[in-house]
């Protein structure tokens, strides 16, 4: 009998052994996937959303610039710019009849451009006007025509900024829908099945009695709901709080004789403070996770000053070279809650975060950021030159081949999977002048994953 008790605790020993030795993450140096740079007569920048017929419509808040990225043909063409009435900090929705819906009220009533040129100019001091902004403005009509007419169009487009605007693709122009009736800022929203979106909460700037600003969320306690079918903005509840029960908001609304209800879970659904993540199957997440370090609480937890600390807080693969450091890869199920370790960032990084990507194979692409580095006996950083590809089943992670250009951190760049299985990343380098991004960048990326097939087109930017 204890002959076998013995072999049972053997077999578990070495059963152990294997799990942790399968659990450890595999380092293969291997290139995978491929990428194409791509020229293009514009600057490439704007938030992407995927149009119905497979085209890309690339939105840039702050220029207004919009652009088209045909994947047919790997082409980017111009279309109309944002109407000037819509806020750079607008929200943007793509509905079931195709069109995208631009949602920007202005929270102030002068533009970025009028208030730099008041401030630097030395304009309101010249004035001479304490007693607020009537006698700022009659002195700019009197002395700055060319000024008092971007005032003009600034207030216009102000009282305008209420009305929303639909982007038709098909035509490629903008046309006015219907007016909000609260103006709100910070908002959430919800999108539901029959495309009806629903706004709720907020805050808004509100003018003080001497002319100064604060952000108020006074009269924002309610929801309104945008009916694509009349293009029309309702409120359909008045008391947002007393919908929310631990967490979730759930609240009935009327659409033609139907009453339907609409339910949101506003808890935080995955253990994460950023937004580093992408959704795997069967209802997992894979995530960076985050480190409780004396330090530096994100990824990185080592004084940068010494190589002896970077030894003690990182350890070698030494098949491969590369460092492991305490940046964690999680994978988290929504359904049981699980939260497990399986792996590892390759390259530290830190200050600029990668972005993540589901491949079509289910493996992930991670891309972009920036690493520390000891060059010529100081620290800095620069940017990663290959992205990773890590399985989060069998923890193992392979790369890319290197990047063409490498100015991809943080929110400089966008990742975006396009319908055919292929990536398209572009990024731009910005030239901050008080008000204004200036972007410079003429061409993107598309990159070919393992097992995606090469597109043979021909490039007409």
């Amino acid at each position: 009998m204890k002959k076998y008790i013995w072999v049972l605790i053997l077999v578990l020993l070495v059963s152990c052994f294997n799990a942790v030795k399968l659990s450890a993450q595999e380092i293969i140096n291997k290139e995978e996937g491929s990428f194409k740079v791509v020229k293009s007569k514009y600057e490439v920048v704007g938030k992407p959303i995927r149009l119905n017929d497979g085209r890309i419509l690339l939105s840039d808040n702050y220029s207004g610039q919009n652009l088209i990225f045909d994947p047919k043909n790997d082409t980017i063409t111009k279309t109309a710019y944002t109407p000037y009435s819509i806020s750079h900090n607008c929200s943007r929705f793509l509905l079931n009849n195709g069109k995208v819906l631009f949602i920007g009220p202005w929270a102030s009533k002068t533009s970025e451009y009028f208030d730099y040129q008041i401030n630097t100019s030395y304009i309101r001091v010249q004035s001479k006007c304490y007693d607020g902004d009537e006698c700022l403005v009659e002195y700019i009509k009197n002395n700055y025509p060319k000024l008092y007419e971007l005032y003009k169009l600034d207030q216009k487009a102000y009282e305008d900024s209420m009305y929303a605007q639909l982007y038709n693709p098909a035509t490629g122009h903008f046309e006015r829908t219907g007016k909000l009736n609260i103006r709100r800022h910070n908002y959430g929203t919800i999108v539901d099945k029959d495309g009806y979106i629903y706004l709720y909460g907020g805050k808004t700037l509100i003018y003080n009695d001497d002319g100064s600003l604060k952000w108020s969320k006074e009269g924002r306690n309610n929801i309104e709901m945008y009916n694509p079918n009349t293009g029309e903005f309702t409120i359909v509840v008045e008391d947002l709080e007393k919908h929310i029960n631990s967490g979730i908001l759930e609240f009935k609304v009327k659409k033609g004789q139907e009453e339907v209800t609409i339910s949101e879970d506003l808890n935080h659904s995955v253990p994460w403070d950023d937004e580093i993540y992408t959704k795997l199957k069967g209802n997992k997440i894979l995530y960076v996770a985050k480190k409780q370090d004396n330090q530096d609480k994100h990824i990185l937890a080592f004084d940068k000053q010494t190589e002896k600390n970077w030894n003690e807080h990182c350890y070698a693969n030494d098949s491969s070279n590369y460092k492991f450091c305490k940046v964690e890869l999680h994978t988290y199920n929504q359904d049981t809650g699980e939260d497990l370790y399986v792996g590892n960032i390759v390259r530290p990084t830190n200050l600029y975060y990668p972005q993540m990507m589901t491949l079509p194979d289910g493996r992930v692409l991670i891309i972009g950021g920036s690493i520390y580095s000891l060059k010529k006996g100081s620290w800095g950083t620069e940017p990663v030159k290959r992205g990773e590809i890590f399985d989060p089943y069998n923890s193992v992670t392979t790369f890319t081949p290197k990047l063409p250009f490498v100015d991809f951190i943080g929110e400089e760049f966008n990742i975006f999977m396009l319908n055919d299985g292929r990536i398209l990343l572009y990024s731009f380098i910005k030239k901050w002048d008080y008000f204004s991004v200036k972007v410079y960048r003429k061409e993107f990326l598309i990159y070919t994953p393992p097992g995606v097939a090469k597109k043979k087109v021909k490039n007409k930017n």
